[in-house]
């Protein structure tokens, strides 16, 4: 499985995982903080925070560390979803 097909997998368990009467994705990113960590952004997409830590890890999900702590750029997140979103609809 190469890096695009898991940001497609994590795009896709993020849809299928909101509750119908979640905001839309557009919504989200406009409530969503500018920069955020691991547990903030596993809210953000919908997945559990373990899932955000091991793409991390991985190095499939772009972030900073901060001492610590891993930071996501949400600006960046959104752009690497998108990517993945695009990837996917070309195979």
């Amino acid at each position: 499985m190469t890096a695009l097909d898991s940001a497609a997998a994590l795009v896709t368990t993020a849809r299928t995982s909101l509750p119908s009467h979640a905001p839309t994705a557009s919504a989200a990113a406009r409530d969503a903080p500018e920069v955020m960590n691991a547990e903030q952004l596993a809210a953000f997409l919908g997945v559990n925070r373990k899932t955000v830590y091991e793409y991390a890890a991985r190095r499939l999900i772009p972030h900073r560390r901060l001492g610590r702590r891993l930071m996501f750029a949400r600006a960046h997140v959104l752009a690497w979803l998108d990517d993945a979103k695009r990837t996917t609809a070309r195979a």
